[in-house]
C-alpha cells in the first residue's frame, strides 16, 4: 500500500478505537445513569409530597 493508504487506513482505525472505547465507557456507566434518574424521580417525588403538604402550588 501507499503511504496515504496506510495513513487513512491508520486514521479510521484510529476513528474506530475511539469510539468503540466511548461504547464501552457508556456501558459501564449505564447503571450508575439508571440510579441516579430513579434517585432524581424518587427527589421530585419527595419535594412534591412535602409542597402539597405545605399546600404550596407546584410549579413544574
Amino acid at each position: 500500500m501507499s503511504i496515504l493508504q496506510d495513513s487513512t487506513r491508520a486514521v479510521i482505525d484510529w476513528i474506530y478505537a475511539l469510539k468503540d472505547q466511548h461504547l464501552h465507557w457508556q456501558l459501564s456507566r449505564q447503571p450508575q445513569r439508571v440510579q441516579l434518574k430513579q434517585d432524581r424521580i424518587l427527589a421530585e417525588h419527595a419535594l412534591s409530597a412535602e409542597l402539597k403538604k405545605k399546600k404550596c402550588p407546584v410549579k413544574t
